[in-house]
């Protein structure tokens, strides 16, 4: 649907997976269970493993469903990109560390092309979407740049979820040339 994705974002060695969660690897499922399945007020999901990449061990990029439980005793559910490192050599994922956690409000999207992503999201109606992560982008007419998004529609007490969004920048000309629902 999508087409060949040249890695823009997730260069600096990382191998690209984008699948669904369901079936992690022990060692990484261990090591999730291990840093987030116990939290005070809030709950972490896996719903994407979106890659790994070597370094000082291995980082693994998961896309995760938070379910955090606030003032009045409700919940508010939203999405967020986290890496957890594996170090080499630790096949039991004990010394597993977070590396990072980033959502819709801290990701930041590269300045030369913010303006125009930005002006192409708005421009759908009936929903908003956030890029939570740049996958990479693709020569077509013009360039399209791919970026998994938390999406929400525009009514009242509407639940988030993911989407993956494809803006294609023709001549300064930007629109939104794809979009699924993950």
């Amino acid at each position: 649907m999508f087409g060949e994705i040249t890695n823009a974002k997730l260069l600096g060695g990382w191998t690209f997976k984008l699948e669904r969660a369901d079936k992690l690897p022990q060692e990484l499922a261990s090591a999730f269970t291990a840093l987030y399945g116990t939290k005070l007020g809030g709950a972490y999901k896996p719903l994407y493993y979106v890659g790994t990449q070597v370094v000082n061990g291995t980082n693994h990029m998961l896309i995760v469903e938070r379910t955090m439980l606030v003032s009045g005793g409700k919940e508010v559910k939203d999405f967020a990109v986290v890496v957890i490192n594996i170090p080499a050599g630790d096949f039991k994922a004990e010394a597993a560390t977070k590396v990072s956690e980033t959502d819709a409000a801290d990701f930041v999207i590269r300045d030369d092309i913010e303006k125009g992503v930005k002006r192409a999201l708005t421009e759908f109606i009936g929903a908003n979407h956030k890029p939570i992560l740049e996958l990479g982008e693709q020569v077509v007419k013009g360039i399209n740049y791919h970026f998994i998004c938390e999406s929400k529609g525009v009514y009242p007490n509407a639940e988030p979820y993911l989407t993956r969004v494809a803006v294609n920048n023709f001549e300064n000309n930007w629109t939104i040339d794809e979009i699924e629902r993950l």
